[in-house]
């Protein structure tokens, strides 16, 4: 039994996300992936254990997130594929089957381990509803969430390293995750947990636990503070963020209720989500509250008739698990699908042993009917998560999808989404709709850098060269964004202004040594000076060396050379 309900899992898994295999890079794929060309030598990796993972144009990667196991991913699959996507999102769904696999280990050995009848039917049945279900379409088909299931599946060999009796395969594991995601740190509550419930009180050895989470976060702590330097709360400027910590509290009802909808009924699925609840007064308060309060109370009663710790542990996975993620220090989104990731295990293995036990006493029409729905059912998830699989397919598809239900689930605004739904437009051409939907962003967050910087390209594209560089400026003071340092260059180059931009750009190169883009603004200043200048050719040619030295696939910087070497003198476009 056991390996054909793997190989079920494995299959209706593989068949919910295989269309998203073609699927190209989106949003932070850019940073973390295309741009990112210190992912593509060997070389870099001490690098991936001493900085964050986002391309930032200069000698190191920045952000707030330390995940290099992350990184190395990246490098790993580019060692491979190259620039392909298809290997990336090929290896996340690999990833996510394991851990759908392991899902079905971990609650099938928890169960078995105090003899609850029809461990394999509720394990197989959590981990099938896991591996199909659309709320993890984020998780699994955005490669800049590759650190979710990495973290997932380092937790889930944690457990069951755990469950096994393993202290110390647990504890290895469970580094590893942090190592791959910040979120890994539930893995201690949910161990200490496991030993108060379900450990033989023999076995119980509380002190080992607190030694163990102890050296390992220790050990993490070194790494993040002191290896890579990161700060400890990573900062935003989503209004959640901005909110008070009063407020903040207010709105985590709400939040429990949102996910919970996205787990039963996931119909609208978004990848920007923005809401606060300001007052007691609003309605997404007062409804939301008493309804999460009426959960509880259910499982506290469901776990006390039925005496099933099981049950209790499964129940309390849920919110020790999403905890993190429940704004107390506060994120850059309100909620988000990849966030219900590890969360969603317990609530599906906790109802599956509601639901398995009930089918299994129906009997004659009643059990025909009852596996008629769960069969519509499965249908149904797998059709959901195929066809937001397909929202994926890039980013005219997604935030175009998205944008059309901004105001349900983003119903304050959400400059985010604003922001990424005028790069689509802006790619395919639609300028004048971009930059209103760039000025939209703007309106709901002027402090963010990237929708500055984007307007500033779209009034650069329709000649308006002094509002695109009062934008780019902008953008630099929100956030010394690199984007916005390489497109001000260009702006003075096209200005001609040589003496300003020479200037600009050898500081701004000080400040991003490995920024291939400036060393090639230089190179093109130069050339353009060939004439004027007697050192000019050489200049040129030094800095195009430079900047092919930092970026081997730069197609512009390539033909420069060629051009230089030709004793060509192109004219700066």
């Amino acid at each position: 039994m056991k390996t054909s309900v793997i190989i079920l899992i494995l299959l209706a898994g593989f068949f919910s996300y295989v269309n998203g295999l073609p699927n190209a890079f989106i949003w932070d794929d850019e940073d973390q992936v295309v741009k990112n060309t210190f992912i593509r030598d060997w070389a870099n990796l001490p690098l991936a254990f001493a900085s964050s993972t986002f391309h930032s144009g200069g000698e190191t990667l920045v952000g707030t997130f330390y995940r290099p196991l992350v990184t190395l991913s990246y490098m790993l699959n580019y060692a491979v594929w190259g620039l392909n996507p298809t290997g990336f999102h090929l290896f996340q769904l690999m990833v996510h089957l394991g851990n759908a696999v392991l899902v079905f280990f971990l609650v099938q050995r928890i169960l078995a381990n105090r003899s609850v009848q029809n461990s394999y039917e509720i394990a197989g049945l959590a981990a099938l509803v896991f591996a199909i279900h659309p709320a993890n379409v984020e998780s699994v088909a955005y490669i800049g969430s590759t650190g979710e299931v990495l973290c997932a599946f380092l937790l889930l060999l944690g457990m069951t390293a755990f469950v096994k009796g393993s202290l110390i395969g647990a504890f290895s594991f469970v580094f590893l995750g942090l190592l791959a995601k910040e979120s890994a740190v539930v893995a201690f509550p949910l161990l200490f947990l496991y030993t108060w419930l379900l450990e033989p009180p023999k076995r119980a050895s509380y002190w080992k636990l607190i030694a163990g989470t102890g050296a390992v976060m220790a050990l993490y702590a070194f790494f993040r503070l002191v290896l890579a330097r990161l700060p400890s709360v990573p900062s935003s400027h989503a209004p959640i963020s901005e909110a008070l910590f009063a407020t903040r509290l207010l709105t985590i009802p709400y939040e429990l209720y949102s996910y919970l909808k996205i787990i039963f009924f996931p119909v609208d699925l978004s990848v920007a989500r923005h809401f606060v609840v300001q007052s007691a007064g609003d309605v997404r308060f007062w409804a939301a509250l008493p309804l999460v309060l009426a959960i509880i109370a259910m499982c506290v009663w469901y776990g006390w008739k039925t005496t099933s710790r099981h049950f209790t542990f499964f129940a309390l996975w849920f919110p020790i698990t999403l905890a993190p993620v429940l704004n107390i220090v506060p994120l850059e989104m309100t909620i988000a699908e990849r966030w219900l990731y590890v969360p969603m295990i317990g609530v599906l293995a906790g109802f599956s042993m509601i639901a398995v036990p009930l089918l299994l006493t129906l009997r004659g029409r009643s059990r025909s009917l009852a596996y008629v729905a769960v069969f519509a059912i499965f249908g149904l998830l797998v059709a959901r998560t195929i066809l937001r699989t397909q929202n994926w397919k890039d980013e005219m598809s997604l935030y175009g999808n998205d944008i059309k239900i901004a105001s349900r689930v983003s119903p304050q605004g959400s400059y985010e989404l604003d922001n990424y739904y005028g790069m689509a437009l802006a790619r395919a051409g639609r300028l004048g709709e971009a930059g209103e939907y760039f000025r939209r962003s703007i309106a709901l967050q002027p402090n963010w850098m990237y929708s500055h910087n984007n307007l500033g390209a779209i009034l650069e594209k329709q000649g308006d060269l002094a509002g695109a560089l009062e934008q780019y400026k902008k953008s630099v003071e929100a956030g010394d964004y690199y984007l916005a340092y390489e497109n001000i260059g260009a702006v003075l180059l096209r200005q001609k202004r040589y003496d300003e931009a020479k200037g600009f750009l050898g500081a701004t190169i000080r400040k991003f040594p490995r920024n291939s883009k400036l060393k090639l603004e230089l190179a093109l200043l130069y050339t353009e000076n060939i004439s004027r200048e007697p050192d000019a050719r050489r200049l040129a040619t030094e800095w195009t060396s430079l900047a092919l030295q930092d970026d081997p696939l730069n197609v512009q910087a390539r033909q420069l050379q060629m051009m230089l070497q030709d004793a060509l003198v192109p004219v700066f476009r």
